[in-house]
């Protein structure tokens, strides 16, 4: 700012001094000619405008050196003069501002005064977002003196409004997912009393996590293993053809399954790798594991004998179903065991053989029940009809049973049968008592000659 040729202040003439420029001679008239007459008499701010007034000498010009060019004006008859003048910046901070009073080139006395320009009360809005991970940053202007919160419960977190007009205020958005959600931020008053409301829409950031797993099961013969890794990306078991691949969340977690081949409960280790979308593999990771032993999906069964059933021996083998390790009972009436204890194997299936004495009943009232923590308990009540005990060969009866089998006493002799005759099935009541095929003749008696044998019932 250069007023060298407007202030005395660059300019200082000694009094009655003379100048001649080009020939014509301006005389200077002496310094403070009657600074009496520079006052302030108001002033005032409205935003950033800045109004002062004061009296001076008429005819003299008054300006505001931090704008002169554009404030200079020569200070009317009456004495009295106005100055505005707009406080450029944003800031709200007071500053000290000098009015000069000035004859010709002569400064004629100064004043200043001290002000401050009002904060500019801007609309409530937003002028920027942005997200870094889960962190949603707003910024926006608003009411100087008032505050900004996002909506969203308790406890309020409060950002003021600068100076400025101003405000920056960041939430940290809750859960794990990457879809889009709309958050509400208000502007308050110092009694919290809302002001204006609006609304952003964001989403949070796919989170970067490295390629492990988190927990591992297996349900029968089905793996199931969850981890994490990097959204966009999937993973696969390594076990061929065809490859099924389970895409990463966007939370970056991943759960994937397999169903583990064969028959056997053994202890196997297997892959699992994180594949980029054009199959190149990032990472790999392993997991042991062994299938858990089949269990039968069926109830506890009796098949056979069934219920009425006749057996042809009285050794009997029962059969059935039950559940995977379940002991099984084949009970008589009194609760005593028909056959061996027996366990209901890897297949879901049972048996177990038992012998029924000669002395059994035919007729048999049996139950079969499974014992233990399985599927299907329960007690099965079943009849049976055994074969009778067959009669031993030879049995010729009781001595004497029948008068004159073999021949009448003092009869034909005849007693005891020919040699080589069929068994008898009962004995005579002479001398000879012999049974039984092939049979001699009974001592003492000789065959009567030509007579035919007799072959008892």
């Amino acid at each position: 700012m250069n007023k060298a040729l407007w202030s005395k202040k660059a300019l200082a003439l000694p009094a009655c001094a003379a100048i001649v420029i080009g020939g014509v001679t301006f005389a200077a008239a002496p310094a403070m000619a009657d600074p009496a007459d520079l006052s302030i008499t108001s002033q005032s701010v409205s935003g950033r405008v800045l109004t002062v007034s004061g009296t001076g000498t008429p005819g003299e010009n008054i300006q505001l050196d931090e704008d002169f060019r554009n404030t200079r004006q020569e200070i009317p008859a009456s004495g009295t003069w106005t100055i505005s003048y707009t406080i450029p910046g944003t800031d709200t901070t007071a500053q000290t501002y000098t009015f000069e009073q000035l004859k010709g080139l002569n400064q004629d006395g100064s004043v200043t005064v001290t002000a401050a320009p009002e904060a500019t009360d801007k609309p409530f809005a937003v002028t920027s977002q942005s997200v870094s991970g889960r962190t949603l940053t707003v910024s926006g202007t608003g009411a100087v003196g008032n505050t900004v919160n996002f909506d969203a419960g308790f406890p309020v977190q409060r950002t003021a409004i600068k100076d400025d007009g101003t405000w920056t205020i960041s939430y940290e958005i809750p859960g794990t997912d990457t879809d889009e959600h709309t958050y509400t931020i208000n502007e308050q008053r110092a009694n919290l009393s809302t002001v204006e409301s609006l609304t952003v829409t964001a989403r949070a950031e796919a989170a970067v996590l490295p390629f492990a797993v988190t927990s591992q099961s297996v349900s029968g013969r089905t793996l199931t293993v969850s981890g994490t890794g990097a959204v966009g990306n999937t993973v696969n078991f390594d076990v061929g053809y065809p490859v099924r691949r389970t895409p990463i969340s966007d939370d970056g977690t991943w759960t994937i399954s397999y169903e583990i081949p064969g028959t056997d409960t053994d202890e196997h280790t297997y892959t699992i790798n994180e594949q980029r979308a054009n199959l190149s593999t990032v990472d790999s990771v392993t997991v042991t594991a062994r299938a858990e032993a089949a269990v039968a999906d069926f109830n506890f069964s009796l098949t056979s004998p069934t219920d009425g059933d006749t057996v042809d021996s009285r050794t009997v083998t029962f059969t059935g179903t039950g559940a995977v390790g379940d002991t099984v009972n084949v009970l008589d009436t009194d609760g005593n065991r028909a056959a061996p204890q027996t366990i209901v194997d890897a297949d879901g299936n049972w048996s177990t053989t038992g012998t029924f004495s000669d002395s059994a009943a035919v007729e048999q009232d049996l139950s079969v029940n499974q014992v233990g923590g399985g599927q299907g308990q329960g007690n099965i009540e079943f009849s049976i009809t055994l074969p009778a005990v067959a009669a031993a060969p030879g049995d010729g009866g009781d001595e004497g049973t029948t008068p004159g089998d073999g021949g009448d006493e003092g009869t034909t002799p005849v007693d005891g049968g020919d040699q080589g005759a069929t068994p008898g099935t009962g004995t005579g009541t002479g001398t000879g008592t012999e049974t039984g095929a092939g049979a001699a003749p009974a001592v003492g008696r000789t065959p009567a000659v030509g007579a035919l044998p007799v072959v008892s019932g």
